[in-house]
């Protein structure tokens, strides 16, 4: 059967990919020689590097991670849940929306330095322009530093000391945010943000727009315990933001597992979905296929790329957008 076919249901076959490169492409071409005509995986990008030793595949093949390639491989599609894309649409939400100067705030270590570039990059392409950025350490419990130094607060206390040093204690001031900033594009955990932004509205800038990656939100609705992120926007996937009946049971049969998985049930129910329309997609860079990982659709290095959706906390409740923008 063509797998343009909308009926189109495979027999399913498992095979253990292995952690060494050896391991997965014997996997892989004994797939091909127990007869698949298509295969799903590898998971991790090691091994979906393996795969790119090759020149070409011998059957289409969707591996379920992302890496950088610019030059296209037969048969080979890339789809991960790739957290760079969405510093980067917080990025093109922000500039659709008529903003120009931004302070960024992301944690250290590699991931927060990953979306700090990707959204930086981006960023810069429309013209946008980076005022401060801060980093904060992860497991903390008070970002009063960070959150100063990235509101120039630091600077107006040791501005105000120098006054009192000079005219006495008898003056009276208070400290001064920068004024010179549109939003704030923030990268953090809920456990963090539930601090953050409390915070921010403490040190004079509640009023600032807050735009997030989808790490703020655990993907199960939680209003006692979110409520203090009331206002932070941010993008995620449908399966995330909406009631799905495939979840639903999911959620039912394993119901300490899989909230925590929540996302990587998304990217299987679309690895499925999407086998019957890899090769119209791939032909029509400008169609989409609406899955539950975002509206998707195939670029020139035949990477799947996820158009998310944005939503909002109010009352402690994600509320997705009415409309959603595209660039």
């Amino acid at each position: 059967m063509a797998l343009e076919d909308e009926l189109y249901k495979p027999e399913i076959r498992f095979y253990n990919s292995g952690e060494l490169t050896e391991q997965t492409l014997n996997a892989y071409d004994r797939a091909v020689f127990e007869g698949a005509n298509l295969i799903i995986g590898p998971l991790s990008k090691n091994n979906v590097s393996a795969l790119t030793s090759r020149e070409a595949l011998p059957i289409p093949t969707l591996a379920l991670n992302s890496i950088d390639i610019d030059t296209p491989i037969e048969n080979l599609y890339l789809f991960g849940l790739n957290p760079e894309d969405e510093a980067k649409q917080v990025a093109e939400k922000a500039w659709l929306d008529g903003y120009n100067q931004a302070l960024v705030l992301t944690p250290k270590g590699k991931l927060g330095e990953r979306l700090e570039i990707a959204f930086s990059e981006k960023w810069r392409a429309f013209g946008g322009k980076t005022i401060e950025r801060q980093q904060f350490n992860p497991t903390a419990q008070d970002f009063t530093k960070p959150l100063q130094a990235l509101l120039n607060l630091d600077e107006s206390k040791a501005r105000i000391r120098a006054v009192k040093n000079l005219l006495g204690n008898a003056v009276r001031t208070e400290p001064r945010r920068r004024q010179d900033v549109d939003f704030i594009f923030l990268t953090a955990q809920p456990q963090q943000a539930r601090q953050i932004r409390p915070q921010l509205k403490f040190f004079y800038a509640g009023n600032i727009p807050v735009y997030a990656t989808s790490h703020v939100f655990t993907g199960t609705p939680n209003p006692k315990t979110d409520h203090d992120m009331n206002d932070i926007m941010f993008c995620d996937m449908p399966w995330a933001l909406e009631a799905k009946p495939t979840w639903e049971k999911i959620r039912l049969n394993w119901p300490n597992q899989a909230p925590i998985y929540k996302r990587l049930y998304a990217l299987g129910v679309d690895s499925f979905n999407i086998i019957a329309h890899l090769r119209r997609l791939s032909a029509y860079k400008f169609q989409q296929f609406p899955g539950e990982t975002g509206q998707l659709n195939i670029d020139s290095a035949q990477h799947i790329k996820r158009q998310l959706r944005w939503a909002r906390f109010v009352n402690g409740r994600p509320v997705p957008s009415p409309s959603q923008q595209a660039f």
